[in-house]
């Protein structure tokens, strides 16, 4: 009998995803080269899935160095997936700043 309140995921999705990072084997390369062009050569097979930062860019930083993000999602074979800064990173990139210029930091700044 189940229980109340409790259902049952469903086994199809899962089972399949499982059974796919059973077979996934990370593995470690280094590559000389730019650094958009030498991800997309290593990674040109359709089973390959290249996963990129895409960091937060000031607009002379962007203007100044391509995005490597943007290079290999316009040119990899494989899917790519873009992962986007953490909203945290803004914080702790002004309290870095403030280190740096030691200026004074109140703990009630951090709090949202």
């Amino acid at each position: 009998m189940p229980r109340r309140g409790r259902r049952k995921a469903p086994r199809g999705p899962r089972r399949g995803l499982r059974r796919r990072a059973a077979r996934c084997h990370p593995r470690g390369l280094t590559v000389r080269g730019s650094p958009g062009a030498a991800l997309v050569d290593v990674a040109r097979g359709p089973d390959d899935l290249l996963v990129v930062g895409t960091g937060s860019r000031a607009p002379l930083r962007r203007l100044l160095r391509p995005s490597v993000a943007r290079y290999c999602m316009s040119h990899a074979a494989c899917p790519v997936l873009a992962v986007p800064p953490s909203p945290l990173q803004a914080q702790l990139e002004s309290v870095h700043r403030r280190n740096v210029w030691r200026i004074p930091l109140d703990p009630r700044e951090l709090t949202p």
